[in-house]
């Protein structure tokens, strides 16, 4: 859910390593499924580019993992426009705005084996997955899907998105989980018409080349004679508000992918980078992580670099500025820090950030990740 306050300019990226990959148009059989649910029964828990007329449909270049984070828009839970959702016995409330959401039906983060097998095989940290089982709780539960804000679609624990342009971090990942495994990207994706391409593009001198930037495109398997459909065209077709089917036969693959083991896997590889690229983030020369070690603090940062990372740098380096200004004679190299300087400055620096810190339902979201790492004490028997 894109953030206008947020132009494109502002989103930081990191530099691009390209690597081929082959992605072919598959078609086949899409599986008839339940209604999906509006957004009043939905558990909580749970840059335009101009294109010639073709479009390439194999080689392409890929992000990796590391350099997907470049792609999120600074984007947060968008109000929307118009009343609920509510479907009556499968009849449209007059008052439907159009679009789906799919509830979460695949588990919590913390639940899924993929996690599980990655504190076993010593891949994540015990730190890093209390930090990412925090945050993920700000944001969808594993294959909740949104349909109905102002994005094409967002899903899964980061909420990631398909922008305007049928491009963002969810077709880069797509992208991603197409090289690492065909077979089940065929079987999640492309035969339910939901296909990875590269635009042809031109540069402003004139040259055709591919896009960097990975698209999705969708075409209905029950309908032949459709033209593939993307950005524009693909939001106002699964938000059209007299073919609800057609939106749930268009998203729901999506919602179904992000529950398969395969592509948790994934998901969980590119949360990871998103820690790193957060915690990373340069404030005076140093890592933010230099300067918190705290894990409630580190979560914060990564709960604003989901949603609003053009705002993570600027915001701490505000709040070190604010800490420095109040401690002055607190060394100027964080590292060198003794524990017991850092009990006394990491709370003084995270009072400071927070402060200042700007994302979506920021107060909010603070106050369930403190709550997290800072659950009240049992209460002792007899009192």
């Amino acid at each position: 859910m894109a953030d206008p306050n947020v132009p494109p300019e502002q989103i930081t990226t990191k530099p691009i390593t390209f690597q081929p990959v082959t992605n072919k148009l598959f078609t086949g059989g899409l599986d008839a499924q339940d209604t999906p649910l509006s957004p009043d029964q939905v558990n909580q828990d749970t840059t335009n580019q101009q294109t010639d007329s073709t479009t390439a449909n194999c080689p392409g270049p890929t992000l990796p993992l590391s350099a997907l984070a470049g792609l999120a828009k600074g984007i947060g839970q968008g109000k929307g426009r118009g009343k609920g959702g509510k479907l009556k016995g499968g009849v449209k409330d007059p008052n439907w705005r159009g679009g789906v959401v799919f509830k979460n039906t695949a588990g919590s983060f913390q639940d899924q084996p993929a996690l599980k097998d990655a504190l076993k095989a010593g891949t994540i940290t015990n730190d890093d997955a209390r930090t990412l089982i925090g945050v993920s709780q700000n944001e969808g539960g594993t294959n909740t899907l949104q349909g109905q804000d102002s994005e094409t679609a967002s899903v899964g624990w980061l909420q990631v998105t398909i922008n305007k342009n049928g491009q963002g971090e969810l077709p880069a990942l797509i992208e991603q989980f197409a090289k690492k495994d065909p077979e089940a990207y065929k079987r999640l994706f492309a035969d339910k018409g939901l296909t990875i391409q590269h635009d042809s593009i031109k540069t402003k001198g004139g040259k055709t080349v591919l896009d960097a930037h990975a698209t999705i495109y969708y075409k209905d398997p029950n309908q032949p004679n459709m033209k593939p459909i993307t950005g524009r065209a693909l939001r106002a077709y699964t938000k059209d508000k007299n073919n609800h089917l057609a939106a749930e036969n268009a998203l729901r693959p999506l919602h179904d992918a992000a529950g398969d083991p395969a592509f948790i896997k994934l998901m969980l590889e590119y949360f990871q980078n998103r820690l790193k690229t957060a915690i990373g983030t340069n404030v005076n020369g140093h890592p933010l992580s230099s300067y918190v070690h705290n894990l409630e603090a580190r979560a914060d940062a990564l709960d604003q670099s989901v949603n609003r990372p053009a705002y993570v740098k600027p915001d701490f380096t505000k709040a070190v500025k604010q800490f420095y200004k109040d401690n002055p004679l607190a060394p100027k190299n964080p590292d060198s820090w003794t524990p017991e300087q850092r009990a006394i400055y990491e709370p003084q620096i995270l009072k400071d950030y927070l402060a200042v810190r700007r994302t979506y339902d920021a107060t909010n979201r603070a106050k369930r990740l403190h709550n997290y790492f800072n659950p009240p004490k049992p209460k002792a028997k007899g009192s």
